[in-house]
């Protein structure tokens, strides 16, 4: 249901637009029955903009700290080449995609496989890796969904050593992180005609 939930209509409204401007998806067996994937790529800008909007207000619905510097983060990321940055992109769309499964029930290890088999590039052990990340290099659930494309923008695995935040007087500023290389994504919930094979990360509805 993400990508009614960001238009504000029903989830037959999707199913019928999608299917009248034909919209490539595949389609998975989640909690519930089947479920369509779409990738963010493929879906018309104006979709595309309001899945960015609505995850923009969930994030700030539940505003943390982040334990890096966001703003140096971003103005590294904005003298990448474009392509570099539009790797960052996909890699945290990838993750994006593992984590909706994984709130529609599945496990790391399922989400992982399921989006690795659709992609058809990155193993479900890469996943694992860009999220989870290494020993002494956190991974891309360290970073907030809205800064994780920025810091994956790189060629290397890992995005470069940024130093945290500065805070209040007299306390620590604590430790440097870096995240992996993750891409973006939406799920769709049910099953209405047959599925458009596209072997890319999708979307739920």
């Amino acid at each position: 249901m993400q990508i009614a939930a960001a238009l504000r209509i029903g989830r037959s409204s999707v199913f019928r637009r999608s299917n009248r401007e034909g919209w490539p998806y595949t389609e998975a067996t989640a909690r519930g029955g089947q479920r369509r994937l779409y990738r963010f790529s493929d879906l018309p800008e104006d979709v595309q903009a309001a899945l960015l909007r609505a995850e923009a207000e969930r994030s700030a619905a539940t505003p943390a700290a982040p334990a890096y510097d966001a703003e140096a983060l971003h103005a590294w990321a904005a003298g990448r080449p474009r392509r570099l940055r539009d790797l960052g992109v996909y890699r945290a769309g990838l993750i994006h995609q593992v984590e909706r499964l994984m709130e529609g029930g599945s496990s790391f290890r399922e989400a992982a496989r399921l989006v690795a088999a659709e992609d058809g590039s990155p193993s479900p052990a890469t996943l694992r890796n860009w999220y989870y990340g290494r020993p002494g290099r956190p991974g891309a659930r360290t970073y907030r969904p809205q800064d994780r494309a920025a810091a994956l923008s790189s060629h290397a695995p890992l995005a470069p050593h940024l130093p945290p935040p500065p805070g209040p007087p007299g306390e620590p500023t604590g430790r440097r992180l870096v995240a992996r290389n993750p891409g973006v994504v939406a799920s769709a919930g049910g099953s209405n005609g047959p599925g458009n094979a596209h072997h890319r990360p999708r979307l739920p509805q």
